[in-house]
């Protein structure tokens, strides 16, 4: 039995000649009656089995022969591979289920060098589900016990646990500490043999790169997350290789490097469809290949990127409940259908139209011949809604001073309290107050993205974005726009000065970038064409310049 084992802990045979070896070895174990050997077999099988529903059979055949010996070691061992199974899967939530049992019988056992590799196992699923807290604290935990064990394989779990507290401690913006984490990491990289230092250095890189990004040094940023590639590709690390590509293309994008971006983004694209893996984070990407082909107005595209990330959304709803939150703001499948309708109709209308240029030009004379008939009655209804306009911007001139009045208090409550009673309210509490400083400073005016605000605010995008769904009821974008408008309505109704402008300049002084888009916005917000809103106003101003000459 021992020649089985040491032949299989070796690495000199290939993989179907093992799967063969560990089935001998696994009846030769269960002939002997060796607990340790059929431990060791069935553990083996689940390491060297390509397929899902074969892991389980004998990680399930694992668990049970454990639960018949009654020895707690033995049991929370098996709970442990029935973890590793299903988080080699992406099931999240089962995965923690089976961790947090492995981690109560070895508790009970006190086997704390195994115990404390199950909590790294358990902090790595709560950072899966976005449970950046809970994470933290259970790396902590690793790291506490680790940096004890003075042996090899515990200074080597120690540098590991470091570098995931390190990532942990990035989701939760803590930019005080994490620096120091980072670079202890490097520190403690020395006490390991060459062949792992290089492997670790290049997860402490990728941190650091981040962190980085995050801190807008692009070019540092690139350096460190380039440095990585080549250990990662080498371990099979695809993940992380591809996480790489997330950040370098984020740093792209950041120097209007579109294109580049662009293809960093597509290769995240490419590992899901050659190998079906995506994880929240890398889920990211699609997000900027949307909106690339959507500010370019190539529609297939668009539609193309939209079904993968509906497909995407579908299958981190499936077995990932916990992730709900992020799922909501970033992956609504609700909006994605409706969004990959629109985008089907518009492909077909495209297609279409050459087909149907001459019935379209009959249908346009029609057309016009119908506008000329209810022509007069449209302007007329256009006027009534721009009177309300106006008048209800007059009713704000009147509120005024008390708005004022409670922007002073608030105000003075942001300034009279202090740092630690800030830290005690809630998050959103915060962001809503610095949201008030970012309307009062009229920064919606300047060109910013979701990812720029929430640096300005000390917040990630994932927070911002779904404190502006939940209180200001809508999507960043539709926030942004909706204070341009609103401003330009209050400008153009009681500034005259703005009724000589261009549409052009006026485009260009209320926030938007083309004078499409700032009509577009206008139509929607006010109910009024632009064009017939300037044309009221200017009337009203003749009027009453009359009126007083």
């Amino acid at each position: 039995m021992e020649q089985f084992r040491n032949q299989l802990d070796s690495d000199s045979i290939n993989v179907e000649t093992n799967n063969i070896y560990i089935e001998n070895y696994l009846q030769k174990a269960k002939k002997a009656k060796s607990e340790i050997d059929i431990f060791k077999a069935y553990q083996k099988k689940i390491l060297f089995s390509e397929n899902y529903n074969l892991r389980i059979v004998y990680a399930d055949s694992l668990l049970n022969y454990a639960l018949k010996s009654n020895n707690k070691l033995h049991i929370g061992n098996a709970y442990d591979y029935k973890k590793f199974v299903e988080f080699k899967e992406k099931n999240y939530e089962k995965a923690l289920e089976y961790g947090l049992l492995a981690e109560k019988f070895l508790t009970e056992e006190k086997d704390y060098f195994t115990l404390n590799l199950v909590k790294g196992a358990i902090g790595a699923i709560y950072y899966h589900l976005e449970d950046y807290e809970k994470s933290e604290r259970l790396f902590k935990e690793a790291v506490d016990y680790y940096r004890k064990d003075t042996t090899y394989d515990g200074i080597r779990n120690f540098t590991y646990s470091s570098y995931s507290l390190s990532k942990a401690s990035f989701k939760l913006e803590k930019n005080d500490t994490l620096p120091i984490l980072i670079k202890h990491g490097y520190t403690i990289l020395q006490k390991l043999n060459e062949e792992d230092r290089a492997f670790t250095k290049s997860y402490f890189d990728l941190v650091n790169g981040m962190y980085n990004y995050r801190r807008m040094n692009f070019f540092k940023s690139e350096s460190l997350l380039k440095n990585t590639l080549n250990q990662f590709r080498k371990n099979g690390d695809f993940a992380n290789e591809h996480l790489v590509y997330l950040y370098l293309g984020k740093n792209a994008l950041k120097q209007n490097k579109k294109e580049l971006a662009i293809d960093y983004f597509k290769k995240i694209d490419k590992l899901y469809l050659e190998k079906k893996f995506i994880n929240v984070e890398l889920s990211e990407a699609y997000e900027y290949l949307i909106d690339y082909y959507r500010d370019i107005h190539d529609i297939q595209n668009q539609l193309y990127y939209t079904n993968i990330l509906l497909q995407i959304s579908s299958n981190l709803h499936k077995n990932n409940t916990k992730l709900a939150s992020y799922l909501h703001t970033h992956l609504d499948a609700r909006k994605l259908k409706e969004a990959k309708t629109q985008l089907e109709m518009e492909l077909v209308q495209n297609k279409n139209w050459t087909g149907n240029a001459y019935l379209g030009i009959i249908a346009l004379i029609l057309l016009v011949l119908a506008i000329v008939i209810y022509y007069q009655k449209k302007q007329k209804k256009l006027k009534s809604k721009f009177d309300i306009l106006v008048y209800k911007q007059s009713i704000d001139e009147i509120d005024k001073a008390q708005f004022t009045l409670h922007e002073s208090l608030t105000q003075k409550f942001i300034s009279n309290t202090s740092i630690n009673t800030l830290n005690l309210l809630e998050t959103s509490q915060i962001i809503l107050f610095k949201l008030e400083e970012f309307e009062k400073s009229k920064g919606f005016l300047e060109k910013i993205t979701l990812d720029d605000l929430a640096i300005k605010l000390s917040t990630n995008r994932s927070t911002l974005s779904k404190v502006i769904n939940e209180f200001k009821g809508m999507s960043f974008t539709s926030y942004i726009k909706k204070l341009r408008i609103d401003y330009a309505v209050k400008e153009l109704t009681n500034n005259p000065k703005w009724h000589q402008f261009t549409i052009e300049a006026l485009s260009e002084e209320f926030g938007f970038r083309t004078s499409k888009s700032f009509s577009m916005a206008f139509k929607e917000i006010t109910q009024i064409p632009l064009h017939d809103f300037l044309k009221f106003r200017r009337q009203q101003s003749e009027i009453n310049k009359n009126r007083y000459s």
